[in-house]
């Protein structure tokens, strides 16, 4: 059996005053963890044009809840400052994640 219900995608635009590519990175901590200023999700940075959005996958979370930060990497591997999403108190969630598990329909219980 397997659980799902785990995976949050994250999507985000920007600009770059170059005009140049750009790639973003995450951190995301379970409330209650304060932010360590660096990526928790270590995927490759991919780049691409500025003011398109993309999106992040974050995969296998376990249950819990989560508050999160963004910010933007420019080709030149400059970052921009932290953003903390929601605009709420870092002490209450900015999403909760609850792993169901998937039972087949003619398993015994």
């Amino acid at each position: 059996m397997a659980p799902f219900g785990r995976t949050v995608v994250i999507k985000a635009s920007t600009s770059d005053d170059e005009l140049g590519q750009v790639a973003f990175e995450v951190e995301l901590q379970p409330v209650g963890t304060a932010f360590t200023g660096l990526r928790t999700h270590p995927t490759q940075l991919s780049f691409g044009p500025a003011g398109v959005t993309r999106s992040i996958t974050l995969d296998d979370l376990p249950s819990g809840s989560y508050h999160w930060q963004i910010r933007a990497v420019d080709a030149q591997l400059q970052p921009s400052l932290w953003v903390s999403y929601g605009g709420n108190s870092e002490s209450v969630a900015d999403f909760q994640v609850t792993a169901t598990i998937a039972v087949p329909p003619n398993a015994p219980f």
